[in-house]
């Protein structure tokens, strides 16, 4: 009994190490704003590459300037908090139109990894099953 509480926990904390999703999604209230939710225009999945080489591109406007903590959900991945510094405003790369600003949104490489190995690279590159929820 014991060895099969201990063989369990183990696979839950290495579940979560694999994939460490956001639970709780209070933080987005509309009471600190106004919320939005945005889809990528870009998305790159090259794991093969390292680090940081799993993300979404996603114009904004900058009327509605985001707050952090956001959102990313990725279906077939889950659900993730991002802080600010987990975010990249990426000017150097695409000139944005007027009113509008470019955040690129890296997904962990462990994750996409896990999901190729699953079958799901086809979900990974498809811009529709990213979205960004912040609020403004």
């Amino acid at each position: 009994m014991i060895l099969a509480n201990g063989i369990l926990e183990m696979t839950r904390m290495l579940r979560y190490w694999l994939n460490p999703q956001c639970s709780d999604a209070s933080f987005l209230s509309v009471e600190n704003g106004e919320m939005f939710q945005a889809n990528p225009i870009a998305i790159s999945v090259k794991p093969w590459r390292g680090r940081h080489h799993v993300y979404s591109v996603f114009m904004l406007s900058s009327k509605n300037k985001m707050k952090s903590p956001i959102l990313l959900t990725v279906k077939g991945a889950g659900r993730y908090r991002k802080e600010a510094c987990m975010v990249k405003e990426d000017a150097e790369k695409y000139p944005a139109p007027p009113g509008y600003y470019f955040l690129r949104v890296h997904l962990k490489t462990r994750v996409a990894i896990v999901m190729i190995l699953r079958g799901l690279l086809d979900l990974l590159r498809d811009p529709a099953n990213w979205t960004l929820t912040y609020t403004a």
